[in-house]
C-alpha cells in the first residue's frame, strides 16, 4: 500500500472505532442493552461450560448436552467470564475485533487487486450499518465475521504456491468460524472449487487447508455421533425449515401472522411425533414436515423467497437499527406477518423517518460492494 492508501485505511478504522465505541457505550446505559433474544442461548452454555464443564443450554440439572448451538461463540464468552461475568467486556472485545475486520478487509483487497481503491474496502465495512449495529451485541455475527475474514486473509497469504503454514492456519480459522456459525460450512464449496485450479500443482497446501478446516467441525460431529448417533454439526436445521421457512409459506398462503402459523405447525408436529427425544431425529422429522408444507405451496415459496431476497440484497436489518437507535424492541404478530410482504420494513420507516437515512446508506454500501466485487 502507498502511504496515502495506508492513511485512508487508518482513517476508516478510526471511524469504525469511534462509531462502534459510541454504540457500545450507548447500549451500556440500558439494562441488558447488549442482549437480544438469541443472546441467552449463547450465554447459558458458556456459564455451564465454566461452572460444570458441560456444554449445555439447560438452566438447571440435569444438564442436557446442547445440540442447537455449536460451541464457538459460547467459548468466546466463557473465556471472558474467567475474568468477569459482566457482558460489557466480551461486547467490547468483539467491538475491537470488528474494527480489526475493517483493516483485514483492506488487506485482503490489497492481496487480491492492489491499487488506490484498496482503502474503500475498509471504509465500506467500517460504516456499513448492520455490522456497526451487531458489533456490541451478545450475538455471534461480529466474532464470526472476524474469523471468516482473517481466514480469507491467511488463505490469500498462502499465495498461488499454496504455502502450507498459511493454508493450515486459514483452515483452522475457517473451522472455528463453522463452529461459531455453521452457515460457514457452505464456504468450502466455492473455496474448494477455487483452490482446485489455483493450487492444482501444490497438493501439500491444499491438503493442509482441507484437513485443518475439517478438523474442528469433524471433532464436534464426532461428539454428536457419540452422544446422539448423528454425525452432524447441529440439530437446528429442522427448526429453521419448519418454524421459519414453512411457517412463512403457510402465513403467506392463508393470510395469517407468521407467529400464528409457526404455532399451528408446532402443534401439528407434536401431535404427529409425540415421545421423540433424540434432537437430531426431531430435526429430521421437522424437516420432513416442512418439506411437505412447502411442496404443497410452490407459488408461495417463490414469493416469500423473492421478497426475502430483495430485502437481504437491498438493505437488511432496519428493525435491528430501530432497536439500537430508538430502543424499539416491540414486535406484534401483525408485525411478524409483514416479513413475507415487506410491509413491516415500510411500517418501521414510516414510524421512524430517520431510518430512511440508514436504509438508503445501507443500499448504497451494498450496491458499491456488489459493483466492486
Amino acid at each position: 500500500m502507498t502511504p496515502l492508501v495506508k492513511r485512508r485505511v487508518g482513517l476508516s478504522m478510526l471511524a469504525a472505532l469511534i462509531v462502534r465505541l459510541a454504540l457500545w457505550a450507548h447500549l451500556g446505559r440500558a439494562h441488558d442493552g447488549r442482549m437480544r433474544a438469541d443472546s441467552v442461548s449463547y450465554r447459558i452454555p458458556a456459564i455451564n461450560l465454566l461452572e460444570h464443564g458441560a456444554f449445555s443450554g439447560s438452566t438447571k440439572p440435569p444438564l442436557v448436552a446442547e445440540t442447537f448451538r455449536t460451541p464457538g461463540y459460547s467459548a468466546f464468552l466463557a473465556a471472558h467470564r474467567l475474568l468477569s461475568p459482566e457482558i460489557r467486556w466480551p461486547a467490547l472485545t468483539q467491538t475491537l475485533l470488528d474494527v480489526g475486520t475493517a483493516g483485514l478487509a483492506a488487506a485482503c483487497a490489497q492481496l487480491l487487486a492492489p491499487g488506490p481503491w484498496v482503502w474503500i474496502a475498509a471504509a465500506l465495512y467500517a460504516l456499513e450499518p448492520m455490522t456497526v449495529a451487531h458489533a456490541p451485541l451478545i450475538l455471534s455475527e461480529s466474532f464470526f465475521g472476524f474469523l471468516l475474514v482473517l481466514s480469507l486473509f491467511c488463505l490469500l497469504r498462502a499465495g498461488p504456491e499454496g504455502r502450507a503454514g498459511c493454508a493450515a492456519t486459514a483452515g483452522l480459522l475457517l473451522g472455528a468460524a463453522v463452529l461459531t456459525r455453521p452457515i460457514a460450512l457452505y464456504l468450502w464449496l466455492p473455496l474448494g472449487a477455487a483452490l482446485v485450479w489455483v493450487w492444482r500443482k501444490h497438493a501439500r497446501g491444499a491438503a493442509a487447508f482441507v484437513f485443518c478446516s475439517a478438523l474442528l467441525p469433524g471433532l464436534w460431529c464426532l461428539r454428536n455421533q457419540r452422544l446422539f448417533g448423528a454425525f452432524a454439526l447441529t440439530s437446528l436445521p429442522g427448526v429453521n425449515l419448519l418454524y421459519y421457512d414453512a411457517a412463512a409459506v403457510e402465513a403467506a398462503t392463508v393470510g395469517m401472522p407468521v407467529a400464528a402459523a409457526a404455532q399451528e405447525l408446532k402443534m401439528r408436529f407434536e401431535a404427529e411425533h409425540r415421545g421423540v427425544a433424540n434432537p437430531f431425529e426431531v430435526s429430521r422429522l421437522q424437516s420432513a414436515l416442512a418439506r411437505r408444507v412447502i411442496a404443497a405451496r410452490p407459488a408461495a415459496l417463490l414469493r416469500v423467497h423473492a421478497i426475502s431476497g430483495v430485502k437481504m440484497l437491498a438493505g437488511p436489518g432496519i428493525e435491528l437499527i430501530a432497536q439500537e437507535v430508538y430502543g424499539d424492541r416491540g414486535e406484534t404478530q401483525e408485525d411478524r406477518a409483514h416479513v413475507v410482504s415487506g410491509r413491516g420494513t415500510l411500517d418501521m420507516l414510516k414510524r421512524y423517518p430517520l431510518l430512511w437515512t440508514f436504509a438508503l446508506w445501507e443500499a448504497f454500501v451494498l450496491g458499491a460492494v456488489y459493483l466492486l466485487s
